[in-house]
């Protein structure tokens, strides 16, 4: 395909050959400056949605700083049925948390990944649901109420709720503080 501009030369052909020089010398700058630029962008942190942090702040050593960039892993310790009904957008979910691998576990830090929750409904129907990276597990599908919780690692229960809840929202009674305190996988 020709270039959409038209040049002029002398009989000699000098000015093409110039043109065409100067093209080159162009192609070879943009090569050279578009990595440099991506790499300077993301040394700049655009579009960073976790840092770390020390284990006094959150005990996994990592926080969401994403705001709310719509990820799986926004907003650990956060009420997500709450805050997806109240905005008005992400999914619907019937059931969410975050587990937690120790007590320093404000909102945003995040929890233990690996972690299954199995819920046992009122129809002894069982649905299990793995933690993610930021510990967070979620569901849209219907539990029947009132339902049961246990926390399972390496096949073994590690954690078991001691009363039937109604509640999906998980986050939402499970606060760092008072009493039942963050869902923790000893």
């Amino acid at each position: 395909m020709g270039s959409p501009f038209i040049f002029t030369s002398g009989p000699d052909g000098s000015g093409l050959a110039k043109i065409a020089g100067s093209l080159s010398a162009m192609r070879r700058r943009i090569r050279t400056f578009v990595p440099l630029a991506l790499v300077a962008l993301a040394s700049a942190g655009c579009g960073e949605t976790t840092k770390s942090v020390a284990t006094s702040e959150c005990s996994s050593g990592t926080r969401w700083i994403g705001d709310d960039a719509e990820s799986p892993e926004m907003h650990p310790g956060m009420d997500c049925i709450g805050c997806h009904a109240a905005k008005g957008e992400g999914p619907r979910f019937t059931i969410a948390g975050t587990v937690y691998g120790g007590p320093n576990a404000g909102d945003d830090c995040f929890g233990l990944g690996g972690i299954t929750v199995r819920l046992v409904g009122a129809d002894g129907v069982a649905t299990e649901l793995a933690t993610n990276g930021a510990g967070t597990f979620f569901t849209g599908r219907a539990v029947k109420a009132p339902y049961t919780a246990e926390l399972v690692r390496a096949g073994s229960v590690v954690a078991k709720m001691q009363t039937p809840q109604s509640s999906g929202a998980c986050n939402g009674c499970h606060r760092p503080e008072g009493t039942p305190g963050r869902i923790l996988a000893p």
